[in-house]
């Protein structure tokens, strides 16, 4: 793998190194990967992103990374378009597989037809005998963000446009949505 192909945050673990009793991992992300990472989430700030893992071998030839991940971010309100500062503490479970391991557990999994959107992902491939951890970090740390962040009190309603018609005369959808919350609050 070339240098310029490598992502922002990466740290390889040989599957050599992965003892039969696990092997348990701690990283941290520097500064200037901290950086690139806040620019590839567009985020406003990435403060601090460090791991606790642990990689283990299961009995079907896949390899299991295990942990958790912690994180200080800063994003963009949605309404205020003010910073949101948040913790992110989540776990992190993931597989892979050499090919050969790959395809006989995809083989298994094309078995099932039954869609279970809370069964684990396919496992990833390891390429050259080594698994990135970093990367997984950071693609965990992508789903843990919230897609929606919002200083605390921050509404539509308290926004200049809220309750405005539109320029074709109807009214807000917005405000029309805060009726409609209303009401679904006063039945619960």
């Amino acid at each position: 793998m070339s240098t310029e192909q490598l992502p922002e945050f990466s740290r390889f673990v040989s599957i050599g190194d992965i003892q039969a009793h696990g092997l348990d991992l701690s990283i941290e992300a520097r500064p200037d990967e901290c950086e690139k990472l806040r620019q590839r989430f567009d985020l406003v700030a990435l403060d601090g992103l460090k791991a606790q893992l642990r990689l283990t071998q299961s009995t079907n030839g896949l390899f299991v990374l295990e942990g958790r991940i912690q994180a200080d971010v800063t994003q963009t309100c949605v309404v205020t378009l003010e910073p949101v500062r948040s913790n992110i503490n989540a776990d992190i479970s993931r597989s892979y597989g050499e090919t050969e391991a790959l395809q006989a557990v995809l083989q298994a999994m094309e078995r099932e037809i039954d869609l279970d959107f809370e069964a684990q992902d396919e496992p990833d491939v390891i390429e050259n005998g080594v698994i990135d951890i970093g990367e997984a970090v950071a693609e965990e740390l992508a789903l843990s963000l919230d897609p929606f962040p919002r200083k605390p009190g921050a509404s539509l309603e308290n926004t200049p446009y809220a309750g405005l018609d539109g320029a074709d005369g109807k009214p807000n959808p917005f405000a029309a949505l805060s009726k409609l919350r209303d009401k679904l609050d006063k039945k619960v």
